[in-house]
């Protein structure tokens, strides 16, 4: 959906709050992607994204950052301190997964660049690929995507305007 470049590791969701609990191997993954700035590529990931109930996306870190690697989780499992310890230049994560007290403000402290979005941009576009697949491989279901994800507009201090419209 995104584009990325190539997929450069991939690893085990670590949750947030307690590096003892992990789930399914290799949910998390770094992309190696051409170079660009944090706002560039926000910027890109809310024109791609822009279908899936969104009209932006929250930036922390610094906006003019270079960005040669991205890490990405699957659905709710968000990258933290393991992938900014693989040196990753931006972390994409899930508005509620990335607690403010316990993973935002620590990474961006660290020094991480991230983009929050809403959870639906991490499943809407899985979840309609899903229906895809079932149909292919069921046709004697009848299989409905429904998606009815409210949208979700950002409001910028520094413009009355939307951002990034």
């Amino acid at each position: 959906m995104l584009q990325l470049g190539q997929l450069i590791r991939e690893m085990d969701y670590i949750h947030p709050g307690n590096k003892h609990v992990t789930t399914g191997s290799n949910s998390l993954g770094i992309y190696s992607v051409a170079e660009t700035t944090v706002r560039e590529f926000a910027s890109k990931m809310c024109r791609m994204t822009e279908g899936f109930g969104s009209n932006g996306v929250t930036v922390m870190g610094s906006p003019e950052a270079k960005v040669t690697t991205v890490a990405l989780g699957v659905g709710c499992h968000i990258p933290t301190f393991e992938a900014l310890g693989e040196g990753t230049d931006l972390l994409i994560m899930v508005y509620d997964r990335a607690d403010q007290q316990l993973t935002r403000i620590p990474l961006v402290e660290e020094g991480a660049n991230l983009i929050v979005t809403e959870h639906s941009i991490a499943e809407i576009p899985a979840m309609s690929e899903m229906c895809i697949y079932l149909e292919k491989q069921f046709p004697q279901l009848e299989v409905c995507f429904y998606n009815h994800e409210p949208r979700s507009y950002v409001y910028s201090a520094q413009s009355p305007e939307l951002s990034w419209n």
